[in-house]
């Protein structure tokens, strides 16, 4: 399957229109935004409710076309390293879209690149897949994304890989 990466659609506040901005931060942040849809194959999503239709169809066009979205539930980066609480998104997507959820765990990438550095340092980073989750549809998106986070903690501090 191919990657689609979600991307935090406030970072481009300008592009969207939210706020009031000149002339060059709306034409920075669009050329930003077009370069990271492009380059990276991403996707925008809000972090506030309006605007998750029209996320859950875009995202719902693109598995259709064969993509997997890759989401970061916990909705920005860590201050310290530690995993966030992940938000209901992940959790609507899912029940919604009536699609599996891969939890990832990836330890190590706060040393290597934490939101306060300009540049990566060289590190390791190691990266844990697990069991796919499906979700029935009258579930309650919170209660899966409580489901999620658990799988995901559970990734990082179990050292035994286990078959799916």
């Amino acid at each position: 399957k191919r990657l689609a990466a979600s991307i935090r659609q406030e970072y481009f506040a300008a592009h969207f229109g939210h706020g009031h901005f000149g002339l060059t931060a709306r034409l920075r942040s669009s050329v930003e935004y077009y370069l990271a849809c492009t380059v990276f194959n991403t996707f925008p999503i809000p972090q506030k409710v309006g605007g998750i239709q029209k996320t859950l169809r875009y995202a719902g066009e693109l598995v259709e076309a064969g993509y997997c979205p890759l989401l970061f539930p916990e909705g920005g980066r860590s201050e310290d390293g530690t995993i966030k609480p992940f938000l209901p998104g992940i959790g609507i997507m899912a029940i919604r879209l009536q699609v599996p959820v891969v939890p990832v765990q990836i330890s190590g990438l706060f040393e290597v690149l934490s939101q306060y550095d300009r540049w990566p340092k060289a590190g390791r980073c190691e990266v844990r897949i697990g069991c796919p989750l499906k979700f029935r549809s009258e579930v309650d998106p919170e209660l899966v994304a409580r489901l999620v986070e658990k799988e995901v903690r559970e990734l990082g501090s179990n050292d035994s890989s286990s078959r799916c």
